[in-house]
């Protein structure tokens, strides 16, 4: 009996093993790359706002500072997807990357997300629907119109450099999926996530 019993218990330990050894899914895989892009993101965008105010750039750092924003909502909100799924999250130092001046950092900025939202989500969508994860599809779908959003914002932005050195206009943050409003005050309703205006805070 103690020999079946040790062999009982040798297997539920073999089986665990394998079980949290198992590789993620696609769709894990691509929320984990979404959250770790998505902090590197955070903090080079905080630090493309640090060099703006330093160059007298009031409505560039305030722009800076709402995109670092943004990729913090969005970067919590791919974690919570992972944890559904059953993933671990595992995140890595923030890879700030190169900070030059306010316009070359404007168009890195753009450069940047212009990628996300025509290579990263719509194939992050396309993956999570063909293994039938409508939960996992959405966010990515949503994370995909935010994306689209700001991409208008920084082609606005880098077409007027010379305007940026202006005081800020306001900009208003969703916490629900990140979009980013124009405006002294926030929408009535999100665009994206259909969240109220409370949903919104103001960029400093």
């Amino acid at each position: 009996m103690r020999t079946m019993a040790i062999a009982v218990g040798t297997c539920v330990l073999l089986l665990a093993g394998g079980a949290l050894g198992a590789e993620p899914s696609p769709t894990q895989a691509n929320l984990q790359a979404a959250h770790q892009r998505d902090l590197d993101a955070h903090a080079r965008y905080q630090a493309f706002a640090a060099a703006a105010d330093r160059e007298g750039y009031p409505a560039a750092a305030t722009l800076f500072r709402a995109a670092a924003r943004s990729e913090q909502i969005r970067a919590e909100l791919h974690a919570a997807a992972l944890r559904r799924l059953g993933g671990s999250v595992t995140t890595a130092a923030a890879a700030v990357g190169t900070v030059r001046d306010t316009p070359f950092n404007l168009r890195a900025m753009l450069s940047h997300e212009s990628a996300e939202r025509f290579g990263s989500y719509p194939r992050a969508v396309r993956q999570a629907r063909r293994e039938g994860l409508a939960e996992a599809a959405l966010g990515f779908t949503l994370a995909h119109a935010v994306e689209r959003e700001l991409v208008a914002l920084y082609q606005d932005a880098v077409g007027r450099l010379d305007q940026l050195r202006a005081p800020a206009e306001p900009l208003h943050v969703c916490r629900t999926c990140g979009h980013v409003a124009r405006g002294a005050q926030p929408p009535e309703t999100c665009p994206v996530s259909l969240s109220p205006a409370e949903a919104f805070e103001r960029v400093p």
